[in-house]
Parts: structure tokens; C-alpha cells; sequence
């Protein structure tokens, strides 16, 4: 009879796994890719998301800043999300506040760049913030 070593097992269990998990791995053949792939959205283009995280804002303040600097530079549109956030003030003061996340989608283009750090700019003017920190990725879009 014929006992297993230690390397025969290694190689039995790395075998073994491949097999398991491979089988995982594969794709599925273009024609089964779902009801997506025939419809608008998978002729979509790559746009970008960007979300700007700002700091607390008395809300008639808020609701000038977006009429007169964000709605002009995105009149298509954008999302406002109502947020927690902490961050480390530059005294190393761990600081807690609700916070206003800005997001963005858009084209990446040279108008919407000079958009965003334009917001960015007036925002920290306006309201005496340290920064306005921004989040930037690739985003699929349909609409």
C-alpha cells in the first residue's frame, strides 16, 4: 500500500483547488452577458464621478452656493448626499461633523476640471474651510 507524503497531499490539495476555484473564473459567452448588453447602457461612455466632501454650511448658505456656483458650472445636474465625516485638523484634533458630499458626473473634459477646482475654490473662499477634499474615478453612465 502506497501512503501519501507530505508533498504528495500539497500537490493533491493545489490541484484540487484549481480545479474548484477555476471553474470559477471563466466568463460567460458574450450571448448570456445579460439584458444590459443589449440595451442603452452598454453603449454608454466612460465619464468620470467626482465627489467633493464639504464642511458644514447653514442650509439657506448651502442652498446659495448651489444655486449661484455649482448649478452654473453643472446645470445638468448633481447629487447631493448628507454625511457624517471625521477627519484630523492640522492641530491633530480628531474632529466629528456632518459634512455634504457633492457628486459629480461628468465627461472628462477640460470645462468640467476647471469646474470642480473652480467649486473648490469658492467653497473654501466663501466659507473659510481649510479644504474641500476630492474623490475622483472612473464611472460607466446611462441615462
Amino acid at each position: 500500500m502506497i501512503y501519501p507524503t507530505p508533498r504528495r497531499l500539497l500537490v493533491s490539495a493545489a490541484v484540487a483547488a484549481i480545479v474548484v476555484f477555476g471553474a470559477g473564473c471563466r466568463t460567460a459567452p458574450a450571448s448570456h452577458a445579460g439584458p444590459a448588453a443589449a440595451g442603452s447602457f452598454a453603449r454608454s461612455k466612460p465619464w468620470l464621478r467626482t465627489e467633493l466632501f464639504m464642511g458644514p454650511v447653514p442650509i439657506p448658505e448651502w442652498q446659495s452656493f448651489l444655486s449661484e456656483v455649482v448649478t452654473p458650472r453643472f446645470p445638468s445636474g448633481f447629487t447631493v448626499l448628507e454625511a457624517q465625516g471625521q477627519w484630523q485638523a492640522p492641530s491633530g484634533e480628531i474632529r466629528s461633523l456632518p459634512s455634504r458630499v457633492l457628486v459629480l458626473l461628468h465627461p472628462a473634459d477640460t470645462a468640467s476640471e476647471t469646474g470642480i477646482e473652480s467649486i473648490r475654490t469658492i467653497f473654501k473662499e466663501r466659507f473659510g474651510h481649510i479644504s474641500v477634499l476630492r474623490s475622483t474615478s472612473p464611472a460607466t453612465v446611462g441615462f
